[in-house]
Parts: structure tokens; sequence; C-alpha cells
């Protein structure tokens, strides 16, 4: 049975965890994915902006 490991995000920590499964783990028998996604809400980059605006 092959199992299949999806790895959400794929910065340092989701990288750091990817290297250390494929090097635990034998390739014959697993799968690694990485997934990167940038999920952003077009209205948070305005709101954070007014927040940090210096006054």
């Amino acid at each position: 049975m092959k199992h299949r490991i999806v790895v959400l995000g794929a910065g340092y920590a989701g990288a750091f965890a990817a290297g250390n499964l494929a090097r635990r783990l034998s390739l014959a028998d697993t799968q690694i994915t990485m997934v990167n996604a940038v999920l952003q809400d077009p209205l948070l980059i305005p709101a954070g902006h007014q927040a940090m605006r210096l006054r």
C-alpha cells in the first residue's frame, strides 16, 4: 500500500517537513506532494495598510 502525504505550504517549515519525511520514509512506499497556494483576500491588503499607517 502506497501512502500519500500532502504538505500544505512550501515555506521554510513545509520544505523542512517534506525533506525530513523524504529522508525517514521509504520512497518506494510513500508519495510526498507539496502544495504552495497563496490565498489572499484583496480587501486584507488595504485594511492592513491603513492599520500600519504612521501618524
